[in-house]
């Protein structure tokens, strides 16, 4: 997890600031993280949300807790 990462695609716009309620835990699906851009492991968790438009976040728990946080801080 690059926390600046996260930081400079809230600024740039390609990672949205706030999500829809509903959030899904389960086991990695081989899908790229939105925040981080590597590959969500089977043996990792993942954690899926969704935007409000309706697509689908996808993260590593990790990724997903720091890009939380730095949507509550307002990067």
């Amino acid at each position: 997890m690059d926390i600046e990462r996260i930081r400079q695609k809230l600024r740039a716009g390609a990672l949205p600031r706030r999500r829809q309620s509903k959030t899904w835990r389960g086991t990695g699906s081989a899908r790229i993280c939105m925040a981080c851009d590597r590959i969500i492991a089977r043996d990792d968790t993942e954690i899926e949300c969704d935007d409000l438009e309706g697509r689908p976040l996808r993260f590593h728990k990790e990724c997903f807790e720091a890009w939380e946080t730095e949507c509550e801080a307002g990067a």
